[in-house]
């Protein structure tokens, strides 16, 4: 009876995965028909330029998957599937046409896919849920934009945006992400695979709250971004880095409790004048990469260009040895490095930077702080708290 009870289930998996994955031509002779797996389905929009000229493009609306395939699937057997039916990259063109959109659910519980391509695409606008329930998905690239367009604004602006709030799943982690910063009314829940461990996006903007509470996310790519927005990667619990070589601005709570982030270029940053209000907050393990008993490893050095250090910038990363702050940096603000309780050498290069009392409140009780020369130290002394010193 169980054996029986297996096989229906195995046929019903099947059948709901063909209904799913097959997409179906609505676009007369511009789609596809369904017999092929790994084919897209498009239909003919009409658009307006800048000038408001009107033009064709294609829309994706769907992608193939025969029945015969959505068994295997159901079984989970993915082996005899090409790295082109599962890997895919988003076309620039169809018939001579650009491919400018992907409609809301067009990829909806395509468990085939694990990365989706959009370099060289033409791609200005995704629908919400276009990649619900892609299960199996483990990495984005190239995308030209984060959640709905460049455009964007509120909930449409996020990457959870992609995947919508549709499709339940044990292999989907539920996100309750901020779309501002600072209103918690604001705040959507979206369904994003679990399985989604890489983005790399060509944006020059990270938009505010992009990544916000995305668990699962280890590695996020952007390497021509020159401002980090409030709150982008807050909550990335198990990103490991993040390169900040190009960035200029990175706004309050940018990576607050990023708990796993290890590395973050700053010392090699030649541009960044901007490090705003708890910006790295409880980054509890910032620098750990780092062989933290030499002091010529630092583990962060903020660069001479930064004028702006916020307060809690840095407060309770409780990994944190050694710090370099650059001559640009006129105030070390409220508990800027508070709760640091390994900071052992803090060096701010401005001869006449002003140290807030609660500057290094919670901090290690051995913590030596000079000023601009590397000689001449700045005795904190408990009374010292409820009034700025200067160095």
């Amino acid at each position: 009876m169980s054996k029986l009870l297996k096989t229906l289930t195995t046929i019903i998996l099947a059948l709901m995965l063909s209904t799913a994955l097959i997409a179906c031509d609505d676009g007369g002779d511009d789609g596809n028909d369904a017999t092929v797996t790994g084919e897209f389905v498009y239909e003919l929009e009409t658009g307006e330029d800048d000038n408001g000229d009107e033009y064709d493009y294609y829309k994706i609306t769907g992608y193939t998957v025969t029945s015969e395939d959505a068994l295997k699937m159901a079984e989970g057997d993915f082996s005899s599937f090409t790295d082109a039916q599962r890997k895919i990259k988003i076309p620039a063109t169809y018939k001579n046409l650009p491919v400018e959109e992907i409609a809301s659910m067009a990829f909806s519980d395509q468990v085939i896919l694990t990365s989706v391509d959009f370099e060289g695409s033409n791609v200005k606008k995704i629908g919400v849920g276009a990649f619900s329930g892609c299960t199996s998905l483990t990495e984005i690239k190239n995308l030209p934009f984060i959640g709905a367009s460049s455009e964007a604004v509120g909930a449409e602006r996020v990457l959870g945006h992609l995947f919508g709030a549709s499709s339940l799943s044990d292999k989907n982690t539920e996100v309750t992400a901020k779309v501002y910063y600072e209103v918690e009314e604001a705040d959507t829940t979206f369904n994003v695979p679990t399985s989604l461990k890489k983005v790399s996006t060509t944006v020059t903007e990270i938009p505010e709250c992009a990544f916000y509470g995305l668990s699962m996310l280890e590695e996020v790519s952007y390497p021509n971004a020159t401002e980090i927005g409030k709150g982008a990667f807050s909550g990335c619990s198990v990103m490991l880095t993040a390169d900040l070589s190009k960035v200029v601005y990175i706004y309050d709570g940018a990576f607050e409790n990023c708990t796993a982030l290890q590395e973050v270029n700053l010392s090699q940053n030649t541009v960044l004048l901007h490090v705003g209000d708890n910006a790295f907050m409880g980054c509890s393990r910032l620098g750990y990469n780092f062989v933290i008993s030499d002091e010529t490893a630092l583990t962060v050095s903020l660069p001479d260009t930064v004028t702006y250090l916020g307060a809690n910038a840095f407060k309770d990363c409780s990994t944190l040895k050694y710090v370099v702050l650059g001559s640009g940096i006129a105030e070390v603000k409220t508990g800027t490095f508070s709760g640091c309780s390994e900071l052992a050498k803090v060096t701010i290069k401005n001869a006449s930077v002003v140290v807030r009392a609660s500057s290094f409140v919670d901090v290690n009780e051995k913590v030596k702080i000079y000023k601009a020369d590397g000689v001449t130290e700045i005795t904190l002394q408990n009374e010292a708290y409820g009034k700025p010193t200067k160095a």
